[in-house]
């Protein structure tokens, strides 16, 4: 179990590293502020997700996910591990999509792969969180052995926390046009 602990504890400095990089290369100095934060927290969801659904290919992270859902009483084990799996490839491969093509696609198509990306990713995480409560599931087999859902509720809200700014930005900008046009 300590090896299990020092993998995923490497897995999450690896995630700060990729995200700073992403940040230094993709930051644009006429963003403002609240762009700065959305293309922050994209770029730690993407990874975060990419990352877990890729660690779920290697032992001992793929055996310890189908034990979770087995111990949890989950209806339909296998079609569980399929949604969390690939949800969780699915949603960081938008949210890094999102961030990486937001400027070269429309509006429309942005707030599509926004709102995709995180609905996915809130659905993995509610099955997360649910894991997490159930008190069959021994801690062993969880993040970090930590059995409160600190993690899934900690990157749910960090979800939530991006599509607030994303919202809050288009009305920014809706309102800078609508100020533009009028004079």
């Amino acid at each position: 179990m300590h090896e299990q602990l020092v993998l995923e504890v490497s897995l999450f400095i690896t995630l700060i590293i990729l995200v700073c990089t992403g940040f230094v290369f993709l930051n644009n100095k006429n963003d403002g502020v609240l762009q700065r934060v959305l293309k922050l927290t994209s770029a730690l969801l993407g990874c975060f997700f990419l990352m877990s659904g890729l660690a779920k290919f290697f032992e001992p992270f793929h055996n310890q996910f189908l034990q979770q859902i087995v111990y949890s009483g989950l209806a339909y084990p296998a079609a569980v591990n399929f949604v969390r799996h690939y949800g969780e490839l699915l949603a960081g491969g938008l949210f890094i999509g999102f961030l990486c093509c937001e400027r070269r696609v429309s509006e429309v198509v942005g707030n599509y792969i926004l709102f995709v990306a995180s609905g996915v990713a809130t659905l993995v995480l509610s099955i997360d969180v649910y894991i997490h409560v159930v008190p069959q599931v021994p801690a062993e087999l969880l993040p970090l052995h930590c059995k409160p859902p600190l993690l899934p509720l900690s990157v749910l809200s960090l979800v939530m926390i991006n599509i607030f700014v994303y919202v809050n930005t288009r009305v920014m900008l809706l309102n800078q046009s609508s100020i533009s046009a009028s004079t």
